[in-house]
């Protein structure tokens, strides 16, 4: 799952929205962690910030467990990060420091959307709606 560690990289998820085939809620790869009391990357174990371009938010939805973090690739004037329990379904954000070819995945209803490169990463959206793991 993508992490978004600078505002650069917020900036360019941004710019790269398209309502065809970026466009929704996509699961990053960070979570609370009940140790420290803040969202964390899963893969560093980094705080996750909130940019200027790119605040949390939480999504009422009267759960108690607002354990994942969701990205929102279209909502431009609320802000990018979604606090939500982890039960709930959207697609996932990717990010590779290799090239992925989508045309060798062998089911095509499940190949991830290309996004875009962004310094030395690409970026893919996944096409199956999924809960998040919880950790």
């Amino acid at each position: 799952m993508a992490k978004i560690t600078s505002t650069a990289q917020a900036k360019f998820l941004k710019s790269v929205y398209d309502p065809v085939n970026f466009n929704g809620w996509y699961w990053v790869g960070a979570q609370f962690n009940k140790t420290t009391e803040r969202l964390m990357w899963t893969e560093t174990g980094e705080k996750v910030k909130s940019f200027r371009s790119l605040g949390i938010l939480t999504w009422n939805t009267g759960d108690d467990d607002l354990n994942c973090l969701c990205y929102s690739s279209n909502n431009h004037d609320k802000g990018y990060y979604f606090k939500r329990a982890c039960h709930h379904e959207h697609l996932i954000l990717c990010e590779s420091l290799h090239p992925v070819e989508t045309s060798e995945i062998p089911n095509r209803e499940e190949a991830l959307v290309e996004i875009g490169r962004f310094y030395g990463k690409s970026y893919f959206g996944d096409n199956v709606i999924r809960v998040a793991k919880a950790v």
